[in-house]
C-alpha cells in the first residue's frame, strides 16, 4: 500500500518520515520548492511534485492532507472523487456543512475518510480509555482538559481550531453523549485568538471544562477524568513512566470540615511512538476496508462543537 503525502511543512514532515519509515511512502507534493530539495536529499527514492493534480492522476491508494485547515475541505473532496482513501489532519474542516459533505462522498465512493487526531492513538490513553470503560474510576463526574504553551502559534488558525479539537475529540470519545449546552469564552489579543475556555454539559449531568492557550508561561497538557471512585490523569508533558496515573480518593467528614485524602497508582504503559500507532491504523484500514478509530463521521460532532464556541465566543 503507497501514500503520497501532501504538506510537507511543520507537521506534515513527520508524516512523510513516519510513512517512510513503514514503507509506505510514493511522493511528497509540497508547494515550497526549496522545501522538496531539502526533503529530497533525505528521500530519494521518494517522487515530489509541486501540483496536486499528479498525486490525483498517480497509482496512490492513499493521500495523507497536512495542509492549512482552510484548504482541507477542498483538497479531501478531491481526493475522494477520485476515489482516493484519505488520512487528513484534524480539523477535518472549518464548518459542520463542509465536514457532513465530505463524510457523504467518502459514503458514496466507498471510500477510507481518517481525520488526524494523534492522542487517541497514544497508549496512555488507550489504556485511560479501558480503565473508564471498565468501570475502575466508577461513574463519570467531570472531565477537566488543559492544553497550554507559549511557542510556535499559527496565523492561518486560532487557538480553538488548533488546540480544542484534541480534547473536544477526547471528551466525546470517553462520554459517548454529546452536550447539550455548550459555554465558551476567548481572549483575542492585538493580532489574534489566543486562548480560550469551553464548558460543556451533556444529559447525563456530566460536566467537561477545556482550557487552551497559545500564551502561557509553560507547556501543560493534562487530561483529567474524575470519577466516584477514584480520578485518572493523562499528562502527555510527563516522562514515559508518569504519563498516566491513577489517584484513589476518600472523604472524612466531622461537623466542621471534610478532609480529602488521595493515593496514588501509577499504570505502567509500553512505549510506543503515538503517531506511528495512527499511520498504522490508516494503512490497516485501507488494507482491510476498516472504519478507523477516528473517522469523518465521529469528527463531524468536533467541527460543529469548535464552530459554534468560535461564532458564540
Amino acid at each position: 500500500m503507497k501514500v503520497a503525502v501532501v504538506g510537507a511543512g511543520y507537521w506534515g514532515e513527520n508524516l512523510v518520515r513516519v510513512f517512510y519509515e513503514l514503507g509506505a511512502l510514493e511522493m511528497i507534493c509540497d508547494i515550497d520548492k526549496n522545501r522538496i530539495n531539502q526533503l529530497r536529499r533525505v528521500y530519494p527514492s521518494v517522487f515530489f511534485t509541486s501540483r496536486f493534480d499528479d498525486v490525483l492522476s498517480s497509482s496512490v491508494e492513499g493521500v495523507v492532507i497536512s495542509t492549512p485547515a482552510s484548504t482541507h475541505h477542498e483538497l479531501v473532496k478531491k481526493a475522494l472523487l477520485c476515489e482516493k482513501d484519505v488520512f487528513v489532519e484534524k480539523p477535518l474542516s472549518l464548518s459542520k456543512a463542509e465536514a457532513e459533505e465530505l463524510v457523504s462522498i467518502s459514503d458514496e465512493k466507498k471510500a477510507i475518510l481518517m481525520v488526524g487526531n494523534i492522542l487517541h492513538y497514544h497508549p496512555a490513553y488507550v489504556r485511560l480509555k479501558e480503565i473508564v470503560e471498565d468501570g475502575a474510576i466508577g461513574d463519570i463526574l467531570y472531565i477537566y482538559t488543559r492544553r497550554l504553551n507559549l511557542g510556535r502559534v499559527e496565523k492561518e488558525r486560532n487557538v480553538l481550531w488548533g488546540l480544542a479539537p484534541h480534547d473536544v475529540s477526547l471528551i466525546l470519545d470517553i462520554l459517548k453523549e454529546k452536550p447539550e449546552r455548550l459555554d465558551s469564552f476567548i481572549h483575542e489579543g492585538t493580532d489574534m485568538l489566543d486562548s480560550a475556555w469551553i464548558s460543556m454539559d451533556f444529559p447525563s449531568n456530566r460536566k467537561a471544562q477545556i482550557f487552551v492557550s497559545w500564551l502561557y508561561p509553560f507547556k501543560e497538557q493534562k487530561f483529567v477524568v474524575v470519577g466516584e471512585k477514584m480520578m485518572a490523569l493523562f499528562d502527555d508533558c510527563a516522562d514515559w513512566n508518569e504519563k498516566l496515573k491513577i489517584y484513589g480518593y476518600s472523604m472524612k467528614k466531622n461537623e466542621r470540615i471534610s478532609l480529602q485524602k488521595k493515593a496514588l497508582f501509577k499504570v505502567d504503559i509500553k512505549q510506543k511512538e503515538p503517531l506511528k500507532e495512527e499511520c498504522k491504523q490508516f494503512i490497516r484500514c485501507v488494507q482491510n476496508r476498516e472504519r478507523p478509530e477516528t473517522d469523518g463521521k465521529n469528527m463531524i460532532d468536533v467541527v460543529s462543537i469548535i464552530e459554534k464556541c468560535a461564532k458564540s465566543g
